[in-house]
């Protein structure tokens, strides 16, 4: 397996899409090839199929398509919408699957975790466009993602909106899955 996928988790405006779009394009400018995986449930907001996001079975298939899409394109992809976030939208009449689905996902690549805590410029910047979630509901939201087991991963790194993306990078470069990905990647190539 030679996929590395960067996600970028936190609560609804805490600034993860601008963080993954400004992260992708840095790395690019260092000649990193690197795709952005996009949000399915986004976009069942922006087609306005919002009674869709009930269904988290069905949104966590639609994002396991768009990190396949993305993965198909590049060894190395950022999103702004982990897998596991279903975990915290799920129904619990449907969390067997979700977890299934989930799981059966994070097979196919090795992650690189942070996450983005809200702040008083989130607070400030935050907007209903494209969301179903008041800042207050984001601010509990943040509060159960903190407190979970999905958070006890060692490898999961907390930043806020004040981290500079070179430092964002660095983090990166210096993480055992990066080295181990650009050491296989490396193997390949002989």
């Amino acid at each position: 397996m030679n996929k590395l996928v960067i996600n970028i988790y936190g609560s609804p405006g805490a600034g993860k899409s601008t963080l993954a779009k400004n992260l992708k394009k840095y790395m690019r400018e260092k000649r990193i090839d690197v795709g952005l995986i996009s949000e399915f449930a986004t976009e069942l907001i922006e087609n306005n199929q919002k009674e869709r996001l009930k269904d988290q079975p069905y949104v966590t298939k639609g994002q396991m398509l768009n990190i396949a899409k993305v993965l198909k394109e590049h060894d190395i992809a950022i999103s702004d919408s982990p897998i596991e976030l279903g975990k915290f939208y799920c129904d619990p009449k449907d969390k067997k699957r979700t977890n299934e689905l989930i799981k059966k996902c994070k097979n196919f690549y090795t992650s690189i975790n942070f996450f983005l805590k809200l702040d008083k410029q989130a607070k400030q910047d935050y907007t209903m466009e494209s969301r179903v979630h008041t800042y207050a509901q984001s601010q509990k939201l943040q509060e159960r993602m903190l407190a979970s087991s999905i958070l006890r991963d060692e490898t999961f790194m907390i930043i806020d909106r004040n981290t500079q993306i070179k430092e964002v990078l660095k983090m990166i470069e210096k993480s055992k899955q990066w080295k181990e990905h650009q050491n296989q990647s490396k193997g390949l190539e002989l």
